[in-house]
């Protein structure tokens, strides 16, 4: 048995996922959030295994949500469930950690078939999604050689929210004063620094200042 977290700010549709999963034999609870804060609180009582979220969530990122989730512990996956057909934010969830990738027009039967597939180590993405990425690879060319890449490249290892989370340190505020400064939680901001710190491979912040700036991350 499972547990799984919904992560979408559509009531409608929220309610609708919930609905289907929870009538699933497979999952022992299904429990619903509109934003990061809400969905990272519960999971720290609750423990989930699952998480299918959206990307955009009311001028929130839920690129945040699941990196901070597949990092929180290894058993853990993301799936996301999207409208967005752009292949820089497909790739940036892909990024980020999801292991998956629906859009949200597809039949609610290929929900249940995705988890099931990342249960057994398949990575489920929609064949419209697929044919978007493998477009979007084969215009871009061939991948370039390790320590060619470029700096837009570079910057796309960190989510807007890891970003901004940065900028901050950088100008010397505690991770108590960047909470307050964006109006997340303590524990939030630490796990976004740690999250920093493993995409830098660094391990403080002088270090992660230095490869940031190096990287062309942060000015």
């Amino acid at each position: 048995m499972i547990r799984i977290a919904v992560l979408e700010d559509n009531d409608v549709l929220r309610k609708r996922l919930i609905k289907i999963l929870n009538e699933w034999d497979y999952v022992s609870q299904a429990h619903g959030f509109s934003g990061n804060q809400e969905f990272i609180q519960m999971n720290l009582k609750e423990g989930y295994d699952v998480l299918l979220a959206d990307l955009s969530l009311n001028g929130e990122n839920g690129e945040d949500s699941i990196s901070y989730f597949v990092n929180e512990r290894k058993e853990n996956f993301a799936i996301v469930i999207s409208s967005s057909l752009n292949p820089a934010r497909i790739l940036s969830a892909i990024k980020s950690g999801a292991i998956g990738y629906l859009h949200k027009d597809d039949p609610s039967i290929r929900i249940i078939g995705a988890i099931e597939m990342a249960l057994g180590g398949v990575s489920p993405i929609s064949p419209s999604i697929a044919a978007l990425i493998l477009n979007e690879i084969q215009g871009n060319g061939v991948a370039e050689e390790e320590g060619e890449h470029s700096t837009s490249k570079k910057v796309d290892v960190l989510t807007k929210r890891e970003t901004e989370v940065l900028n901050l340190i950088t100008r010397g505020l505690t991770n108590k004063e960047v909470a307050t400064a964006i109006s997340i939680s303590r524990n939030t901001v630490d796990v976004h620094v740690r999250n920093i710190y493993t995409k830098l491979q660094t391990s403080n912040r002088t270090e992660t200042i230095f490869e940031a700036r190096a990287m062309g991350i942060i000015k």
